[in-house]
């Protein structure tokens, strides 16, 4: 039976004989399942090279790219082609015997497999995924030299010279397309929040960004053609979701808000005795206890790198500072971010606190399995997550859960400072978790400081924190207010709605501006696009937040009372 394919190598439901194919146990790359992490993106490009051949089992790879004769089904698209005059022969390695002829007569016909399109060159030494189709996160896949190093998703690291010299020269260079290691969202547009999309296109003015409103629209339009994701979507529709979660601050937020702002959090460390300072409940912990893996990392910024790591067996996020010896002012800092997650790190929606290690200086905190917000609104395609995260009331749920984690905050009289879907974590029971409070808190101290780290950031640029920040810390040296985090919020709360990030329509008139593009944009009084679907009282509430004028925003408290309301409801992104 002839099957039809879309570009991306996945089966055509459209047609009879695909979903024939799907109900008779067909295997497609678009089934393939997801490793949760805090931060990535999924370049839709890697599964243009998906090949849909074999409707039994995918074909499988050798890591120089060849086919594994190993697998029958690696025979079968061989034999497809023309079958040898004799029995294949293969070593223990499952490689080609080259002694026999039938071997050679293979090799021949494995490069008409080639020919015919079953797999990029054989020579390129490209790697796979399971599903056939490249594995992106090798330099050979995205035509990355060898000497410049890259992330754990396979792009140019732009903390490094190399990598930063090499991504303006091919910018210099280009002819004008756009290539495979440019980051992209789920939905194939240009990821314009990355560092290496703005150090790219800031080189090469022949690249057009244009802006496409139903762009996400129309990606669901393409998944929803496959029965398998329209299944999960009634089935999470027809789960129980509680939209009214109900948490209380802790009972000591009184004593927690009266030692945080007493003189012993702005007192300097004279000795190296840091465990004195922290509470009791917090170990410090060896760092020979923990074991990291440097291909574990699930997120980086300016103050240090996240990995994914174990401690006595148990899955945690090790925060590691850059800095291998700190001074007496980053020390100090340092001890005020654990001590205010050792006193908050209890409440439901704020990340726990495990320890901490001095030699070098980590933080261990709970794992949150999948990943941040912003991951899952942008950058994941697990089909089964995708499902649950275009249930409105998932969402209503994780805004309400962000919401109680910043009355708790406000409570105690921390300033976020940072509030951002990078920033919220998602657990494997879909509940938010604010995360990188404590540090936000001493970064937001002023307007100034506030700006300095916005520039620091690795993914910061036109559309980045800058996005997200209250256009009066611009312009004041004043320590920053609880109003300029329901500002954040409103940014992001219509992001969660139209899962389209703040000022995508705005890319052209921010480029070559500066970091500071999108914080002078709102200044001047203009905001992100209000989706029309956007039901009045939520419209409502987020231009309360996003008011120019702080005193007319909404405390986290009104925020939650509106938002509880059983009328206050979040539309799907579609209707089945």
């Amino acid at each position: 039976m002839s099957y039809h394919y879309k570009k991306d190598g996945s089966l055509d439901m459209r047609y009879s004989s695909s979903r024939d194919a799907v109900a008779s146990g067909y295997s497609s790359s678009s089934y393939s399942g997801y490793s949760g992490g805090y931060s990535g993106y999924s370049d839709s490009s890697s599964r243009n090279y998906s090949s849909g051949f074999n409707n039994s089992s995918d074909l499988h790879y050798k890591k120089d790219g060849s086919l594994d004769l190993r697998f029958s089904s690696s025979k079968q698209a061989v034999s497809t082609v023309t079958r040898p005059s004799s029995g294949i022969h293969l070593k223990k390695d499952g490689t080609l015997d080259m002694r026999y002829n039938s071997s050679k007569e293979v090799a021949n016909i494995s490069n008409n497999v080639q020919k015919m399109n079953l797999q990029p060159k054989l020579s390129d030494k490209l790697h796979y995924k399971t599903d056939g189709s490249l594995d992106m996160g090798y330099k050979s896949s995205n035509g990355i030299p060898e000497h410049i190093p890259v992330t754990k998703i396979g792009i140019p690291d732009m903390r490094t010279k190399d990598a930063r010299e090499w991504v303006k020269n091919q910018a210099c260079t280009s002819t004008g397309q756009c290539p495979s290691w440019i980051p992209r969202t789920k939905d194939g547009s240009i990821d314009i929040t990355k560092a290496i999309t703005q150090e790219y296109l800031k080189w090469n003015n022949r690249i057009t960004v244009d802006y496409h409103p139903n762009q996400r629209m129309e990606y669901y339009n393409r998944k929803l053609e496959n029965e398998l994701f329209r299944d999960l979507v009634r089935r999470a529709r027809q789960e129980y979701v509680e939209t009214t979660p109900q948490y209380t601050i802790l009972p000591d937020s009184q004593k927690i808000q009266t030692y945080l702002s007493s003189s012993t959090m702005n007192s300097n460390i004279q000795d190296n005795d840091i465990s004195s300072q922290i509470p009791n409940t917090i170990p410090m912990i060896d760092y020979k206890q923990l074991k990291i893996k440097t291909e574990d990392e699930i997120g980086h910024g300016s103050f240090g790198t996240v990995f994914k790591g174990t401690l006595n067996g148990k899955t945690v996020a090790i925060k590691k500072l850059h800095l291998q010896q700190l001074t007496r002012h980053e020390k100090n800092s340092f001890v005020k971010e654990l001590k205010i997650m050792a006193y908050l790190g209890e409440h439901p929606t704020l990340v726990c606190l495990y320890g901490y290690t001095t030699d070098p200086p980590c933080i261990i905190m709970e794992y949150v399995e999948l990943g941040s917000l912003s991951h899952l609104l942008h950058y994941n395609e697990n089909q089964e997550i995708e499902a649950k995260m275009t249930d409105g009331r998932i969402k209503k749920k994780l805004t309400i859960e962000i919401v109680l984690g910043m009355i708790q905050l406000h409570t105690v009289n921390i300033v976020h400072g940072d509030l951002k879907p990078q920033n919220v974590l998602v657990s494997k029971d879909y509940t938010a978790k604010l995360t990188d409070f404590g540090l936000a808190t001493l970064r937001g101290k002023t307007s100034s400081s506030i700006a300095s780290t916005a520039i620091q950031d690795a993914n910061t640029a036109v559309c980045g924190t800058a996005a997200y920040m209250a256009p009066e810390l611009l312009s004041s040296s004043k320590p920053s207010e609880l109003s300029s985090d329901a500002f954040s919020f409103g940014i992001m709360l219509n992001e969660v709605i139209q899962e389209e990030e703040p000022y995508s329509d705005q890319y052209r008139n921010f480029h070559g501006k500066g970091p500071y593009a999108a914080v002078l944009h709102a200044k001047s009084g203009n905001r992100p696009i209000i989706n029309s679907r956007t039901p009045a009282n939520l419209r409502s509430l987020i231009e309360r937040c996003w008011s120019a004028d702080p005193r007319m925003r909404p405390s986290f408290q009104q925020i939650s009372t509106d938002l509880q309301s059983s009328t206050m409801a979040f539309p799907n992104p579609f209707q089945l």
